[in-house]
């Protein structure tokens, strides 16, 4: 009982690793910066412009507004709950250390990944159009975390968390992710 009981906690766990490859680097690649910030994943593009912006989603009470009671875990677990989409403009060199720096939040690990430039654009362009949505609705500043949030139109889940939406851009910019990024334990791929 006890022995299979460790071996599925041990497959849980291991089931709710991400591996993401990369696409190939090539000429015409930016940089791309995940932030592991424990439970937590936010996500650092670089702009046309050379700036840097920082994106996460999250439950708008636990992450917006700062509620983070330990019993408001419960219907952030258990329910759909109202998402937030958090924007941070970053004004620091394109390094990870300089980025983990810039962020009021602890980052346990800073991977970065490149990706074609197009698409950063595309992804940058979407997330920029779905925040002007959002500031129609309302926002909030944060700055424990450091974000302006908006609400987000998809609801949180715990199968639709900030790993998961973080899991989805990548895919969006040419990665492939495997396994299952709940709980935001990632690896990275060599990229061919």
């Amino acid at each position: 009982m006890m022995r299979s009981g460790v071996l599925l906690c041990t497959l849980f766990l291991y089931g709710c690793v991400a591996t993401v490859f990369p696409p190939p680097k090539t000429d015409h690649s930016r940089p791309v910066y995940i932030l592991d910030h424990g439970r937590h994943t936010s996500l650092v593009l670089g702009t046309a412009d050379q700036g840097l912006v920082r994106w996460a989603y999250g439950d708008w009470g636990w992450y917006a507004e700062g509620d983070q009671r330990p019993l408001r875990a419960f219907p952030v677990l258990l329910l759909r709950t109202p998402a937030a989409l958090g924007r941070q403009s970053l004004h620091t060199a394109h390094d990870p250390e300089a980025i983990r720096a810039a962020v009021p939040v602890v980052t346990d690990r800073v991977f970065v990944i490149h990706a074609d430039a197009a698409r950063i654009d595309r992804l940058q362009a979407r997330q920029e159009a779905l925040f002007a949505s959002g500031l129609q609705q309302g926002w909030l500043e944060n700055p424990a975390f450091g974000f302006v949030f908006v609400p987000h139109p998809a609801p949180y889940r715990i199968d639709n968390n900030s790993n998961h939406m973080v899991a989805n851009w990548l895919t969006q910019l040419g990665c492939v992710v495997q396994g299952h990024p709940m709980l935001g334990s990632w690896r990275i791929a060599e990229s061919q």
